[in-house]
C-alpha cells in the first residue's frame, strides 16, 4: 500500500531522498523502547499485550520478535518489535499504543486497583478498618497484594 508520496511528477531528487512511504497493510511491527532496567527481563517470544487509543477497550494479543542488543545512548532504551498474533481489521503506520510485555504469570493472585492502596502500605476495609498488606508485582493500574488481605473482604477507595 503507498501511504504517502511526497514528490511529484518533474521533482528533483537525489539518491538518498525519499520519494514514498509505502508497506505490507496486512502486517505491521510494533517497535516499543525499553529501559535498560527491563531488557534483561525481556527475550524473543514472550507475549505482549496491545491496547490502541482507536480500538478502545479491546486488548490485542502479540509476540515479540526482535530484541536490538545495541542501547540508544540519548534515550537509555533498547528497541524491542513485536508483532500481533491477532491484529485489528484497520490499522495505519505510526499509530500509538501501550504494550505490556508479560515476563511472568501467576495464577490464584489477588490483585487490587493501585490507587486503593494507602501510604504503600495499607487497604480501607468497607467496614472503615485500615489493614496494613504486604505487595508484590505491580503494573501501572493493579497491584498484588501477598498478604494482609482475603479475596473474601471487600475494601473501598480513600478519599
Amino acid at each position: 500500500m503507498i501511504y504517502s508520496l511526497s514528490k511529484t511528477k518533474g521533482d528533483a531528487v537525489g539518491p538518498q531522498t525519499p520519494i514514498a512511504v509505502i508497506g505490507d497493510a496486512k502486517q505491521f511491527v510494533l517497535e516499543m523502547q525499553v529501559d535498560e532496567y527491563d531488557i534483561m527481563k525481556i527475550k524473543k517470544g514472550l507475549p505482549v499485550l496491545i491496547t490502541l487509543d482507536s480500538y478502545k477497550k479491546e486488548v490485542f494479543n502479540a509476540v515479540i520478535t526482535k530484541v536490538n542488543p545495541l542501547m540508544n545512548e540519548r534515550s537509555k532504551t533498547f528497541l524491542v518489535e513485536a508483532e500481533f498474533v491477532t491484529q485489528p481489521n484497520i490499522l495505519y503506520p505510526n499509530i500509538t499504543f501501550e504494550a505490556s510485555i508479560i515476563i511472568n504469570t501467576k495464577k490464584n493472585a489477588i490483585l487490587i486497583p493501585r490507587n486503593y492502596l494507602l501510604n504503600d502500605s495499607m487497604v480501607l476495609k468497607a467496614n472503615g478498618e485500615k489493614t496494613i498488606v504486604k505487595t508484590g508485582l505491580k503494573d501501572f493500574q493493579k497491584i498484588e497484594i501477598l498478604s494482609g488481605l482475603k479475596e473474601t473482604y471487600e475494601i473501598s477507595k480513600s478519599e
